[in-house]
Formats: C-alpha cells, structure tokens, sequence
C-alpha cells in the first residue's frame, strides 16, 4: 500500500487485506490502483475461507478505478457484509459473485454513504432468510444514495421483507430474481421508505404464502420508474399487489403478473401491455418521457 491517506495523495490499495485495512481508517482517502495491468481482485479465495466480520467504510472516500471485487462469501449473524460508519463516497468499484449466508442482517448498510456509477452483481442468500440487499436510514442526513447503479441478484428464501430500505436511487437498474415466502398477514416490500427517480426494474418474484407484496410501500415515492417484473404465485394462492405510488407517471407491465393476483392502482401509477411498454410514442403519450435512439 502507498500514498499517504490525502485527498490529493489516497492510499493505493490492489489486494483484499490493503483494501479492507484502508477503507477502516478515519478521515482518509483510499484508491484501487489505477495503473494495475488486471483490475479484479479476488477476496481470498472466500468462497472456501468465508469471513464473518464486516468490512467497514470508515474513510472519507474509494475510487474504485473500475475494479471489480469478487467472491465474498459472508456467513457473519446478524451483521452487514459492508458496513459504513462514516459519511463515504464510492466511485466506480464493482463487485461480483456475492454469496451471504442465512442469518446476516443486508448485503450493504450504506448508512450515510453515497456510490456512484457501481455494479453490484451475482448476490445470493442461502438459507432461511431472505435478508435484505441495501439499508440506510429514515433520517435525511443519514439515508444511502446511488447514482447510476446497478444491481443484478438473486434472493432465495422461506421468509421475506424489505429488499431495499432507507436508502435513494438516481437513475440505477435493478435486476431481481427472488423467491421468498410471505404467510398470510404479512408482505413482502421490494422497496421501503426508498426514492426512485429514473430506474428500470426488471426480473421476476416467486412468491409462496397467503401475504402480499409492494413493488413500493406507502413511504417511497417513485418518479419515472419502468417496471417489467415477472410475479407468480406457484402455490395457487391468491394475493395482491400494490405498486406504490409516484409523483410523475410510471409503468408496470401488467401482462407479466401472474394468475391469482390482484394488481391494484397508485397515484400516476399507469399498468401496460408489454407491446405498449416497447412503443416509445405509446409510452410519451401517457406521460412517461422516452426518447428513441
């Protein structure tokens, strides 16, 4: 590792022990290298050594340089695989095939942090619980920002909650593929007390129990939001869906919710056929700003 922690001198990190040292130090700045011949970097082969013992964000900044952090298997109960403490940007760092183990509390407490331009790729729960993917917090100062991210996951489990909470996105992509349960009185939230502006959700939701699920609870607000999410009901129970509700129009493609569901309205919520979610002078028509390229 060299540099001296500065903003204008940050640490240069290129291994998981440089890397999980530097960013748990106060008050500095921290870079994967930016002149590395390959960018990845594999967390110590964890997929056979799982560590259980969070990697803190305690540092005042991470500019990734486009490095891509792979294989971290977290087995730690009841703990965040990455936990920020402190108020932390990150830039342009990947991570890839992220595997967390029954009994953890999220993938991501992004309390207080803001990432930019990440990738966020390959997570899966095993286990009982389907934990959640990001937390922040309620409070304005406190609450975790994306800007032009993406996330690509899969969640598998008997139990299901918030997959997002707390937290702001800016034109992010999410792709989910989630198997959960949800008995009778109870819901499952892909979004909670979160904002949206700008997104593309796609993916699929399986859903098992007599519960219900929000797309968006009554806390997040939506704006031109496109949803083209897949959700079925295996069990032959009968649920129902709520989308949330936005502040300008945002769609859902109506032809991909399955039999057994009720889908209900939300404010400038507008439900289309897949044909119509393809027609960009459709979707304008209806308020939804798409320009053809």
């Amino acid at each position: 590792m060299t540099g001296t922690g500065t903003q204008a001198d940050p640490y240069i990190v290129s291994t998981w022990e440089e890397f999980k040292t530097a960013v748990d130090t106060v008050n500095v700045y921290v870079a994967l290298d930016p002149n590395a011949t390959s960018k990845v970097m594999d967390a110590n082969d964890a997929n056979i050594n799982p560590f259980s013992t969070s990697v803190r964000f305690q540092c005042n900044g991470i500019e990734g340089n486009g490095w891509t952090i792979r294989n971290l298997y977290f087995n730690g109960t009841g703990l965040s695989m990455i936990s920020n403490v402190q108020t932390c940007t990150i830039n342009n760092l990947y991570f890839e095939n992220i595997v967390c183990n029954n009994g953890i509390s999220s993938f991501l407490n992004a309390t207080k942090a803001t990432f930019n331009a990440c990738r966020f790729t390959g997570i899966k729960y095993a286990g009982s619980q389907a934990a959640a993917i990001a937390v922040g917090s309620t409070t304005t100062s406190s609450r975790g920002k994306f800007s032009k991210c993406t996330f690509a996951f899969k969640v598998v489990g008997a139990s299901a909650g918030s997959l997002f909470s707390g937290v702001d996105f800016t034109e992010c992509n999410f792709n989910i593929i989630s198997s959960a349960k949800a008995t009778s009185g109870t819901r499952c939230d892909l979004f909670d007390h979160c904002t949206l502006e700008n997104a593309l959700i796609l993916g699929g939701i399986t859903l098992n129990g007599g519960g219900s699920i929000y797309m968006a609870n009554a806390s997040t607000v939506m704006k031109n939001v496109f949803a083209a999410v897949e959700i079925n009901r295996p069990d032959g129970d009968t649920t129902v869906f709520y989308p949330g509700k936005a502040t300008t129009t945002s769609c859902i493609v109506k032809d991909l919710i399955g039999s057994g569901i009720t889908y209900y309205n939300g404010d400038n919520i507008q439900y289309v056929t897949a044909a119509q979610g393809k027609d960009a002078a459709y979707l304008n028509s209806i308020g939804f700003p798409v320009t053809e390229v």
